[in-house]
């Protein structure tokens, strides 16, 4: 059983949106956060993967989200 929640990261200075969905591709959930607590919102949750588009700034978030034990692709 694959349990494991695919986020499509929308990542930018002062806004970032995320959009998660199951194995199917059935939404879930969608959300528009302020960047400076994308790290915060992620923490709790588990087993995610997420893509993120490789531009300016991406690097050091990807990072802080991997630590957290998430999955990043760009």
């Amino acid at each position: 059983m694959n349990n494991k929640t695919y986020v499509g990261l929308d990542f930018h200075k002062n806004f970032s949106e995320m959009c998660f969905q199951d194995k199917s591709g059935v939404i879930l959930e969608r959300l528009r956060v302020k960047t400076s607590i994308l790290e915060t919102v992620l923490r709790n949750r588990k087993n995610l993967e997420i893509a993120i588009e490789a531009s300016g700034g991406v690097f050091d978030i990807s990072m802080k989200l991997e630590k957290l034990g998430h999955k990043v692709r760009m």
